[in-house]
């Protein structure tokens, strides 16, 4: 089963990107801090992709792309974010992200 690293420190939004991983076929494991999330895709390299907050208080989502990039870790990433911005998208995707969606609900 593909697995999809959900970040998010978000508890609600964390659940339902989960619930919507496993509907799709996904097994879901879960990061609630950046901090958290590298030391999963550097313990367990059968992740298949990630998706990423970009906002969290200790290590947010742009650093943890850079530290991905830093680290040789591959694995693709898809980030979301309330902030819909050209700037935060092309910032994201200049970090490595490989496609970018904005949360339900955001602005």
């Amino acid at each position: 089963m593909f697995r999809v690293l959900i970040v998010d420190d978000d508890a609600v939004q964390l659940r339902l990107t989960s619930e919507v991983a496993a509907r799709a076929g996904f097994q879901p494991i879960t990061a609630t801090s950046g901090q958290q999330a590298l030391d999963l895709l550097r313990a367990d390299l059968r992740i298949g992709a990630v998706v990423l907050d970009l906002v969290m208080p200790d290590l947010d989502g742009m650093a943890v792309l850079e530290q991905m990039r830093h680290g040789r870790i591959a694995t693709p990433v898809i980030v979301q974010t309330a902030d819909p911005s050209l700037e935060t998208v092309v910032t994201a995707m200049r970090q490595g992200a490989v496609a970018f969606f904005v949360k339900p609900g955001a602005p």
